[in-house]
């Protein structure tokens, strides 16, 4: 199988995160992609719920969907959760299965600054989401690349060689304006947050009282 592991804080999850990881599934084949709730995030996210509360949260947002799966790999080990340890955890529970790492197109031009970034890049495959307003060569620049190929019979993806012999897929995806901060912010503020999450989260949200300062 081919498995897309998407990792996150999901504080709350919402329609980017899932929209994120359908069209990822799409352009790349993917056979499922795996939701993976951070345990305890390296920089600490203000008004963080629970693990257990965003774990129940993707479940909810996920569960109609028979492309998405979840794991809890992250959530009950000691320590901060980082992603090659992680990616080293799931090659051990799924060994049979080829897995591609999705992070955005930030966080792969921040990753240098990450634990172990080279034992990433060269243990995995890597998907690169690209955000339209962000440009190909910028992503090039990453001191991880070696090159960009463009795609001419695929406009919106192409392939980064990376230094060690890998390839990663740099797809653009379609940019929903939904953040989780802007999320909180409003019910903090007792504005609807209506459409930008699922109907089912933002119940779970109000019975649960999260993020009310």
């Amino acid at each position: 199988m081919r498995l897309g592991i998407l990792g996150g804080t999901f504080n709350p999850v919402h329609y980017g995160h899932m929209r994120l990881a359908q069209e990822v599934m799409e352009k790349a084949v993917l056979d499922a992609v795996l939701f993976v709730p951070s345990g305890q995030p390296p920089l600490k996210e203000n008004d963080l719920a629970s693990p257990n509360h965003r774990m129940q949260m993707v479940r909810l947002a996920i569960s109609s969907n028979p492309g998405f799966m979840l794991s809890d790999v992250e959530l009950y080990g000691e320590g901060k959760s980082y992603t090659v340890s992680t990616i080293s955890a799931l090659k051990q529970l799924y060994p049979a299965d080829e897995l591609f790492f999705i992070i955005g197109s930030d966080a792969f031009i921040d990753m240098p600054n990450w634990k172990e970034p080279y034992a990433i890049i060269s243990s995995v495959n890597l998907i690169v989401a690209q955000r339209p307003c962000t440009s190909a060569e910028f992503i090039n620049a990453s001191l991880f690349v070696e090159s960009l190929m463009h795609d001419p019979l695929q406009p919106d993806v192409s392939q980064l060689r990376l230094k060690g012999g890998r390839q990663a897929m740099l797809a653009v995806i379609t940019q929903l304006d939904i953040s989780s901060s802007d999320i909180r912010d409003r019910i903090k503020k007792g504005l609807s947050i209506k459409y930008l999450l699922p109907p089912e989260v933002e119940e779970y949200i109000r019975l649960n009282k999260l993020y009310l300062g």
